[in-house]
């Protein structure tokens, strides 16, 4: 996950050719991705319900493939906007939205995630990750589902109704908490999510 994390980020500031990232700027990567989060989840799950378990490897692990799907959805994000990309590029991009833009899984993995949240074992730096993380998705998402080119029927306003939940809410609310010392940014992906949801 760490390579995915920190090698995207320097790959689109850089703007790398698409044609040396292709193979982790792929559908199977932000796949995997998505299944390792789950697995993590069910992995703390069992592994804090056992006396004496070191919870730090798991942790460290969830909050990677939060960064690494953010950092992947930022540099497909990037990518798009870089105006010297072949067709070829282009269309790879525009495929790549398309397949994320239909996939239930990682919306829903977020959903997961944010509601699983424990305060007791977790740290405020993951759960801010986490939100600000399905933050960008959800905007990613939200243009996605624009494009002419779109044949899915995600209806976003209903995947957003599921965190209108008490549980979900009251992590947004965590967060909310220190909300002076949250960057602006924090603070409107919070605030967007409790006037949407």
């Amino acid at each position: 996950f760490w390579l995915v994390t920190y090698f995207l980020k320097f790959a689109a500031q850089l703007e790398l050719e698409l044609d040396h990232i292709r193979p982790v700027l792929s559908f199977e990567i932000v796949s995997y991705l998505t299944f390792e989060g789950v697995n993590l989840c069910e992995q703390l799950e069992t592994t804090a319900l056992q006396q004496g378990n070191d919870l730090k490897p798991c942790l460290r692990r969830m909050h990677l493939v939060v960064t690494a799907i953010r950092e992947f959805v930022q540099a497909v994000d990037t990518y798009k906007k870089i105006t010297h990309l072949s067709r070829e590029d282009r269309e790879h991009l525009l495929e790549l939205q398309l397949q994320i833009g239909a996939t239930e899984d990682l919306k829903c993995l977020f959903i997961l995630l944010i509601r699983q949240y424990n305060p007791h074992i977790q740290n405020k730096q993951y759960l801010q990750d986490l939100i600000v993380t399905n933050h960008i998705l959800l905007l990613f998402l939200d243009n996605v589902v624009k494009l002419p080119e779109y044949k899915g029927n995600a209806n976003l306003m209903d995947h957003i109704k599921q965190f209108a939940t008490v549980e979900v809410m009251r992590q947004y609310g965590l967060l909310l908490e220190d909300f002076q010392n949250n960057g602006e940014f924090i603070n409107d992906c919070v605030f967007t999510m409790m006037h949407v949801g």
